[in-house]
């Protein structure tokens, strides 16, 4: 056989054996030539600029320029220029990155303080530097408003300025029986949203961690792959009798599938790396 020859026959893709698919013989052929499973490359983005702060009663006001790439930022809050800073918690513990400013700080106390701002390309990113600090300015001054209600006149219905839809905790929550005080937490939250559909009229809930392994809709048994939704469907029997529908959100990863299951998000556990097989 001729050189060309060998060198067309060689990149060609696999011969495939009768019965198996031509498709998944080239992506494997692909993925080993490409190496599609390699990190990506870490990305750094400046801190904004143009940062400033501004006290009012029971906040600060902090803004910013934006920054290109950015997917959100971190406020930080320091006892000096030169810190040390913190990324400020506002009790929500999980996820402290902002997507833009205005940013309040209602938990301000001290008259000395100081604010820098980074910017993140991922909301689970480490932090990235710190913009130049800035101190609050004085705000306008305090003044003092009088309102007046005539409650025996009707001016008519309010307008519902929100869409009827709401967060939650995991709904997987709805099958536990006592918690904390010997409370039964899924007859709460089932109550909780009985509430919110008759008296805010709420009609639909971000249902998210359907992959989670608290529902074991995936897992690996002798060698064999379970898929059960025994638990997907008392959840959403029980979330239908509320009168709320779901808007399902399929995350998050499955830890038997996982390609490295210690690549994770938040408190409870969320795996976010790719599948060990596509």
């Amino acid at each position: 056989m001729a050189a060309r020859d060998v060198a067309e026959t060689e990149s060609l893709p696999p011969k495939v054996a009768p019965g198996s698919s031509a498709r998944i013989a080239w992506f494997e052929t692909l993925a080993a030539e490409s190496e599609r499973d390699r990190p990506a490359p870490e990305v750094s983005l400046p801190p904004p600029e143009e940062v400033r702060a501004v006290r009012g009663r029971g906040q600060v006001s902090i803004a910013w320029s934006p920054v290109e790439g950015a997917a959100g930022y971190l406020v930080h809050r320091g006892p000096s220029r030169d810190g040390p800073f913190e990324a400020i918690d506002q009790g929500g513990g999980d996820v402290l990155a902002v997507p833009q400013g205005q940013y309040l700080d209602t938990r301000a106390r001290d008259h000395d303080v100081w604010y820098a701002v980074s910017s993140v390309p991922t909301i689970e990113a480490p932090t990235g530097r710190l913009s130049s600090a800035v101190t609050p300015q004085p705000g306008q001054a305090a003044g003092r408003i009088a309102i007046a209600v005539d409650a025996a006149e009707v001016t008519g219905p309010v307008e519902k300025p929100w869409r009827p839809i709401i967060g939650s905790e995991h709904l997987a929550l709805l099958l536990r029986g006592a918690g904390p005080g010997g409370h039964d937490v899924g007859a709460e939250l089932a109550e909780a949203f009985g509430i919110v559909r008759s008296e805010l009229g709420t009609e639909m809930v971000r249902a998210h961690g359907w992959l989670h392994d608290s529902l074991g809709v995936y897992r690996d048994e002798d060698d064999r792959l379970v898929h059960d939704f025994t638990r997907v469907d008392a959840v959403l029997d029980r979330l239908l009798g509320t009168g709320i529908r779901p808007v399902v959100e399929l995350s998050f990863m499955p830890r038997d599938l996982a390609s490295d299951p210690g690549v994770s998000v938040f408190d409870y556990v969320g795996i976010i790396s790719p599948p060990r097989d596509i």
